[in-house]
């Protein structure tokens, strides 16, 4: 049977920390839901020359870390998870440092990426040509190369095979003030929708999946809580906990 919906993540938990409440409503709507992610960590930290800095790392970079906690997402939320199989922009190229590594995941600039862009592009095709539907991408906040890469790609494929596009508010980006303004300038999304829940408990069960992550931002589940919160009341409807833009 084909999936109705295909959810475009960057990197394993992506989706979760972005989108689990439209997660939850398409799959309650009774549509079969696919998160095809995209880039992939290589057990790669033992690329860095300093055993420091490998050890900074390896705490949150272990493939099979990441790919159990996109299974125990998966199973919680009943979707099909999918790797495309590329390689994560922090280990595209050989890295020498720790502060390297970070320095990639910033970026105004794809030329160097286009071909990314087409690849992407192309196994998004495919799950069209699968009977995928609708695609719902990273709208891109935060200047994460990875995350434009997706964007342009869906942005792309929805184009050229004329699929329904909606984008998701890249979180925990998008939390940060200003950062979705300042991404919406170079964009032209037609509108917003509103996705509502009972609340931000189920959010937070996404993102308690990925416990390789989440201290990557906060420091605990109780502060993730607090940042959603504040952030789905500034949203409107008192119901509202996440937004997405539609092209």
């Amino acid at each position: 049977m084909p999936f109705d919906v295909a959810y475009v993540s960057p990197h394993p938990d992506d989706v979760a920390f972005s989108a689990a409440a439209r997660v939850d409503r398409d799959v309650a709507a009774g549509r079969r839901v696919l998160v095809h992610t995209l880039f992939e960590v290589e057990d790669a930290p033992t690329a860095l020359t300093s055993a420091e800095d490998r050890a900074r790392v390896a705490g949150f970079l272990g493939r099979g870390a990441r790919l159990a906690e996109d299974a125990r997402f998966a199973a919680a939320f009943r979707v099909e998870v999918r790797s495309a199989g590329l390689v994560d922009a922090l280990f595209r190229e050989r890295p020498a440092s720790f502060d390297e590594l970070f320095r990639r995941l910033q970026a105004d600039e794809l030329a160097a990426g286009e071909p990314l862009v087409e690849a992407i592009a192309a196994s998004l095709s495919r799950l069209v040509d699968e009977g995928v539907r609708e695609l719902v991408a990273p709208l891109g906040i935060g200047h994460h190369v990875d995350h434009q890469l997706a964007h342009a790609a869906a942005r792309l494929t929805a184009a050229r095979r004329g699929v329904p596009l909606v984008c998701y508010e890249d979180t925990p980006y998008v939390l940060s003030p200003g950062a979705l303004e300042s991404r919406l300038r170079i964009l032209d999304p037609a509108r917003p929708e509103l996705v509502a829940a009972d609340g931000v408990a189920r959010k937070l069960e996404a993102v308690a999946a990925y416990p390789t992550q989440w201290p990557q931002f906060y420091p605990s589940l109780e502060a993730w809580g607090a940042a959603l919160s504040t952030y789905a009341a500034t949203l409107g409807p008192a119901a509202a906990v996440e937004r997405a833009w539609r092209f």
